[in-house]
């Protein structure tokens, strides 16, 4: 009988770092590791932060604030896989 098992570990995450982890994809860091800037990071928090306080200022709900974050950092991340593909990761200003 074996005395380890081969399952994967289950990693949940505290409370905010899934938010950390979004600003840091959407501000441009390969989300299969690689270099990002700060200042890239800092972008994407600003990003996120800005959005999530515009629409609750108009009034949006909770709900739909984080559909819209939600679908941003998709596009960052497909934007990431597509920048992969073509086998080339440059970022222009």
């Amino acid at each position: 009988m074996p005395a380890c098992r081969a399952d994967p570990p289950v990693v949940a995450l505290e409370p905010g770092r899934h938010v950390a982890i979004a600003a840091v994809v959407v501000g441009g860091t390969s989300i299969r590791g690689g270099k990002g800037t700060v200042l890239g990071t800092l972008l994407g928090v600003a990003l996120l932060g800005t959005i999530g306080t515009a629409l609750t200022f108009v009034g949006v709900s909770a709900f739909w604030e984080k559909a819209v974050q939600g679908a941003i950092i998709l596009v960052a991340v497909a934007s990431d896989v597509i920048v992969a593909r073509r086998g080339t990761r440059t970022v222009t200003a």
